[in-house]
């Protein structure tokens, strides 16, 4: 379709524009059908031409028939995905009480609903638009106690994946499901339906995802990784029987894992020295050097979470709304030890009282910019700020650490350690073990 697919003037974005024939022309009303396509991907919105080109056929012989055309509308995976049986209930619940078991009514009230569906939705040569077909013929098979087969496109299992997940306006969740499925279209634009996709297909996708988009292996096993979640857990949810032909598939090359890296002792040497004076990327460092904290955890510290206790100089961890945590384990309360300590002490002191971040660089619009601090990091340090987290993973079980303390301060903990051994003997261990590493 990428003849009909092209940028119009200065726009960046493509749009569909095709001729409509001379003797519609009156029907339509216009010479040219022109759509936006809402994208700058060239071959993403190939992949929206194909779909459009059909209904435009469609629309065509619609004309020439002398039936009213249909609206046109550009495929997004953000509108509302509904499973058939969800669209036949709201034919059903239009009529009667949620609370009704419908499927167990008695039979004049099962014939008087079905004459009142069929009344509502038929036109007068009794055919049900388009539009209304299957939901009304599923909602009839339902009030007759048949079962109905979901059959979702790959697009319908995204988006109720993330309806499933409560995901459904979180972007950051959303990055890797759109992304996949976008890929997905512009591989086969037909979108089809999970009974059809085949295990070739799938792995022909793998290597479309190499060859043609040109895409690391690491980054092409997340968007598989995303799809094959989707379709595990709504085939769950929703009790379907089909195949998931993503499981057991592996991008090459994705599994291949580069050795840790870790700070050289020149590197650590600087770290553990007095920063300068509002040295944020310095204390940042020294923070992640003595914590193992992430460099989002670290970054989105605000001053309220850093309080004394019993002589402890405590850092809590925990969601706010300008820095979420990678999962639940990660709220945890870490001592603060070393040079680490130090400086947020003197730090807090040079800052006035108002202020409310521990690292306002990289909060400077109430969101944590973590990318832009672990790009700091390493350009200052020439070291990724992940790797202080290995580091300090190391020392902790070089003085032979017991796993499931590692796991606390690490934040890989579900809270079961905390619950056994109590907060206030928790924080104990942790700073008892943090200081025999600590610089």
């Amino acid at each position: 379709m990428s003849k009909y697919v092209a940028r119009l003037g200065r726009m960046k974005a493509y749009s569909y524009r095709r001729r409509i024939p001379l003797d519609l022309v009156p029907i339509f009303g216009k010479d040219f059908f022109v759509l936006s396509l809402q994208t700058s991907d060239r071959r993403y919105a190939d992949s929206l031409a194909y779909r459009i080109n059909k209904q435009f056929e469609r629309n065509i012989a619609l004309a020439r028939s002398g039936k009213p055309i249909e609206e046109i509308k550009v495929h997004t995976t953000n509108t509302e995905i509904l499973s058939r049986k969800e669209r036949a209930e709201r034919i059903l619940f239009d009529l009667i009480d949620k609370a009704w078991d419908y499927t167990d009514l008695p039979y004049d009230t099962y014939q008087g609903l079905e004459e009142e569906i069929l009344n509502r939705y038929t036109t007068n040569e009794f055919k049900l638009p388009p539009d209304k077909d299957e939901p009304v013929r599923d909602a009839l098979a339902l009030l007759r106690g048949e079962s109905i087969k979901e059959n979702f496109t790959l697009t319908e299992y995204m988006e109720h994946y993330f309806r499933l997940k409560k995901k459904e306006e979180d972007s950051r969740f959303r990055k890797q499901g759109d992304a996949a499925i976008k890929d997905w279209l512009t591989f086969k634009p037909s979108d089809p339906r999970i009974s059809t996709i085949t295990r070739k297909m799938v792995y022909d996708f793998v290597h479309f995802y190499s060859n043609d988009l040109g895409l690391s292996p690491a980054t092409a096993e997340r968007r598989l990784t995303a799809i094959r979640s989707a379709v595990t857990l709504v085939n769950d949810m929703y009790e379907l029987s089909h195949t998931n032909p993503f499981t057991r598939i592996k991008v090459e090359g994705s599994t291949k894992h580069k050795p840790k890296q870790r700070p050289s002792e020149s590197v650590v040497q600087e770290v553990a020295s007095e920063p300068r004076a509002k040295d944020e990327v310095h204390v940042l460092a020294q923070i992640l050097l003595n914590t193992g904290f992430r460099v989002s955890e670290a970054a989105g510290l605000l001053w309220t979470d850093i309080r004394e206790e019993n002589g402890i100089l405590i850092a809590t961890v925990q969601h706010h709304a300008h820095r979420r945590l990678k999962n639940e384990g990660a709220a945890r309360e870490t001592p603060l030890t070393g040079v680490a300590k130090q400086s947020i002490l003197t730090m807090r002191q040079s800052r006035p009282e108002s202020e409310k971040f521990v690292f306002p660089r990289w909060n400077r619009k109430d969101e944590t910019n973590g990318n832009s601090a672990s790009a700091a990091i390493k350009k200052r340090f020439k070291i990724t700020s992940h790797s202080f987290r290995h580091f300090l993973s190391e020392r902790l079980k070089a003085k032979e650490c017991p796993e499931y303390l590692l796991n606390a301060i690490h934040g890989h903990t579900d809270g079961s350690s905390l619950e056994h051994y109590g907060r206030s003997q928790m924080l104990d261990n942790k700073l008892r073990w943090l200081e025999k590493v600590a610089f």
